[in-house]
C-alpha cells in the first residue's frame, strides 16, 4: 500500500491507492512544535491504521507544513519511519504540494491560501522562492489567520459595523481582551485558532467592511509575493487552498489586475497528487 499526505498545522490529510480512501488526522507542523505535542499528533495520525496495514505500507510521500530546512526534514522523517517501518518515506514541503497540484505546463507562480500562506514558482520541476515564508506571527498575508486576525481586531477595537458585532458575538461568545490576551500570548497561540475568525469573513464576504478588509490584504498577498513571480517569467497563477477557493472570485479579479494571463483554484492538492505520483512511481 501507498500513501500520500498533505499536511497543515491544522489538520493531515491521508489517501491510499488501494480504495483511494481519504483519512483525516490532527495537522503537524515539526519547525514549530514542541516535542510533547509533535509526538501526540503523530500517534493521532498513526492510530489511522491497524498495525497491520502500518506494516504493509510501502511508499509515504508526505507534503508538510514546515518541512523547509533540513533538521524539521529529518525530525518528520524519522517519526514517519517509526509508523510505517517497511516504507520509502519522502518528506516534501506542502508548497511543493501545491507547485505539482497547480502546474499545468507553463512555469506558473502557485500560492497557497489555507491557514497560512506561502508562495514559489514552479516550472514542473524547480521551485523558485521569491519570497520567504514567515509564519502567522510576523506575515500569512491573505490566509485565514491574517484575515481571522483582523475580525478578531475590529471586534476588539469595536470597529465593526453593529451587523458584524452582533454576529461576531454569536459566533464567538466570550471572547474578551483578557481572554484573547491569555491565549495568544500564552503557550495555546496558534495560527488556526487565529484563522477560526475568519468565518466571520467568510460568511459575509460581500459586505462592505469585509470587502474592505479581504481586498487589503489579498493585495498584500499577490504585491508581495506573487508580482515578483510573474516579473521573473511565471505568468500563470494557481491558488490552492480553502481560502484561496473560498475567496476566489475576488481574487480572481485581482489577479487578472496584476497581470496573470492564466488562472487557476484548486481547493486541495488531493484533487490531483493521486494521479500524478501514482502515474509517476509505477
Amino acid at each position: 500500500m501507498r500513501l500520500i499526505a498533505d499536511c497543515g498545522s491544522t489538520s493531515c490529510k491521508w489517501i491510499n491507492d488501494n480504495k483511494h480512501s481519504l483519512l483525516t488526522g490532527p495537522g503537524i507542523n515539526p519547525t514549530v512544535m514542541k516535542e510533547d505535542d509533535f509526538r501526540h499528533r503523530i500517534s493521532q495520525n498513526e492510530a489511522l491504521w491497524n498495525k497491520e496495514q502500518r506494516a504493509s505500507v510501502s511508499r509515504v510521500d508526505f507534503f508538510g507544513a514546515g518541512c523547509t530546512l533540513p533538521s524539521a526534514i529529518n525530525r518528520m522523517k524519522e517519526a514517519l519511519q517509526t509508523c510505517f517501518p517497511q516504507a520509502h518515506i519522502r518528506v516534501e514541503s506542502d508548497l511543493m504540494a501545491a507547485c505539482l497540484a497547480g502546474y499545468a505546463g507553463r512555469p506558473t507562480a502557485v500560492g497557497i491560501l489555507g491557514t497560512g500562506s506561502a508562495a514559489a514558482g514552479f516550472n514542473g520541476k524547480d521551485i523558485l522562492r521569491a519570497t520567504p515564508s514567515l509564519g502567522y506571527v510576523l506575515a500569512d498575508e491573505g490566509a485565514g489567520s491574517a484575515i481571522g486576525r483582523s475580525m478578531l481586531t475590529a471586534y476588539l477595537y469595536a470597529e465593526l459595523p453593529s451587523d458584524l458585532h452582533h454576529r461576531f458575538e454569536t459566533l464567538f461568545p466570550g471572547t474578551t481582551v483578557d481572554s484573547v490576551l491569555s491565549t495568544f500570548y500564552g503557550t495555546q497561540a496558534s495560527g488556526g485558532m487565529l484563522a477560526s475568525f475568519a468565518g466571520l469573513a467568510a460568511e459575509n464576504r460581500h459586505h462592505p467592511f469585509v470587502e474592505h478588509i479581504l481586498n487589503r490584504l489579498f493585495e498584500e498577498f499577490i504585491s508581495r509575493h506573487l508580482i515578483p513571480l510573474r516579473k521573473s517569467g511565471y505568468e500563470q497563477a494557481a491558488i490552492i487552498g480553502s481560502v484561496g477557493y473560498g475567496f476566489s472570485e475576488l481574487l480572481h479579479v485581482l489577479l487578472q489586475k496584476a497581470g496573470f494571463t492564466e488562472i487557476r483554484f484548486l481547493k486541495d492538492p488531493m484533487e490531483r497528487l493521486p494521479e500524478l505520483l501514482w502515474n509517476q512511481n509505477q
